[in-house]
């Protein structure tokens, strides 16, 4: 699902090499090139993809793996371009063990992103995953959009565009209305019935 040539996030690799959620063996859950796997040496690290680019080749929407299988699944970026993300997240659920946790993160993306097909804000993820049966939801978000993006504008100097004086009070008040991913943290309680996984 995830881009095969994608890089690390800074605010998603900040938060994964802090918190003590991702151990044993991991499910990176659309994962492109895996950028997050050389984090976490440790662990036996699965990376499923649509394309031909992970360990799996597999849909998000019906894993091929057996209940149970992962301690941790990692979804950075994925949701937003899935059609039915209430199922790719109770497939999630099924594949992870009781007292797993499930880490994942949505971006903050514009109108114009054809990728997109939902726009997924703090309390649809919080639904989605209540919805897969899990609990204990942690969702917070990370990451400054509106500045990286005037960086980014402003140091092509052919277009000739200055930084005005109070620019920067308006850029953390914008990153704060609009992060650049929101990440969200929640536990598997028991086990998730396989019918109910399947939609």
């Amino acid at each position: 699902m995830a881009d095969p040539q994608t890089t690390l996030s800074m605010p998603t690799a900040a938060f994964l090499t802090t918190c003590d959620f991702v151990g044993g063996r991991v499910l990176d859950a659309g994962c492109g090139s895996k950028p997050y796997k050389r984090l976490f040496p440790g662990c036996d690290w699965v990376g499923l993809d649509v394309r031909p680019v992970g360990d799996v080749e597999g849909d998000i929407h019906e894993l091929p793996f057996p209940d149970e299988e992962f301690d941790c699944v990692i979804c950075t970026e994925v949701l937003h371009l899935c059609a039915w993300p209430q199922v790719a997240m109770k497939q999630m659920a099924r594949v992870l063990k009781p007292g797993g946790y499930i880490i994942v993160t949505v971006p903050n993306t514009s109108e114009e992103d054809e990728a997109t097909l939902f726009n997924i804000k703090l309390r649809g993820l919080t639904v989605l995953l209540e919805m897969g049966g899990f609990s204990g939801v942690q969702i917070g978000t990370e990451g400054r959009l509106f500045k990286q993006e005037w960086q980014d504008f402003s140091r092509y100097t052919k277009y000739g565009v200055s930084q005005p004086p109070d620019i920067e009070g308006w850029l953390k008040q914008m990153d704060t209305r609009y992060p650049s991913v929101t990440i969200a943290v929640a536990r598997k309680e028991s086990h998730v019935d396989v019918d109910d996984a399947q939609g």
